[in-house]
């Protein structure tokens, strides 16, 4: 195999296996946004109850 063709290709799967990182953070990221907004509307609804008492 030409030497120049192997480095390409180790730098793909470098490039690839950077960017599978950055998926997971970025799922890690939205899993806790989504905790957050259901918090919130708990937070919401709750505040709502305790008002039209």
């Amino acid at each position: 195999m030409d030497e120049n063709k192997e480095l390409s290709t180790l730098s793909v799967a470098v490039k690839l296996e950077g960017m599978d990182q950055v998926n997971d953070e970025l799922d890690k990221i939205l899993n806790k946004l989504e905790k957050a907004n259901s918090l919130a509307d708990e937070l919401a609804l709750t505040i709502k109850d305790l008002c039209s008492k």
